[in-house]
């Protein structure tokens, strides 16, 4: 897996230079597992990306007039890390849909998504392959629809919040 491809991809589509903390070593030569919120194994693979909070909308009157003034949407290259254990993406004013593609991560324990602006309907058919799944949280996602799957029992470990 290019790491650093997909990480610099995920810094420009969330526009990485207003992250409201430093994103300290991003665009670096370091070791993509020093970069801000991303946490690596022993061996180098990506096992967490913690992106909590980072995320700023930008309006009129920013200086980088090539900058979406939207809310963002769900990086979907996210989905390529696929070793991936926990993914935290909490209050980053994200809109959109949850995308079908968060099946891949199929090492996910941890799905933190709360407080975004996500609409639709939680992908559960997609994700069954998320066996390893403990946390799953999606409150004050106020059009996001979260209906529980008859197969629930399927993650015995799982903790909504």
């Amino acid at each position: 897996v290019e790491y650093r491809l997909l990480l610099s991809t995920i810094y420009f589509q969330t526009n990485g230079n207003y992250w409201k903390t430093n994103a300290t070593n991003w665009l670096s030569e370091f070791d993509e597992c020093t970069w801000f919120g991303v946490r690596c194994d022993a061996n180098g693979v990506i096992i967490e990306l913690d992106l909590n909070n980072q995320f700023v909308t930008l309006g009129a009157g920013q200086d980088d007039l090539l900058l979406n003034t939207e809310p963002l949407s769900f990086p979907t290259e996210v989905t390529f890390l696929t070793d991936l254990r926990a993914l935290k993406m909490q209050g980053d004013s994200m809109r959109g849909t949850i995308p079908s593609s968060l099946g891949s991560l199929v090492n996910l324990e941890i799905l933190d998504l709360r407080v975004n602006i996500f609409t639709g309907t939680f992908p559960y058919p997609d994700i069954t392959s998320l066996g390893s799944l403990r946390v799953l949280a999606l409150g004050t996602n106020n059009a996001l629809r979260v209906t529980l799957p008859e197969n629930i029992d399927q993650w015995p470990n799982l903790e909504m919040v």
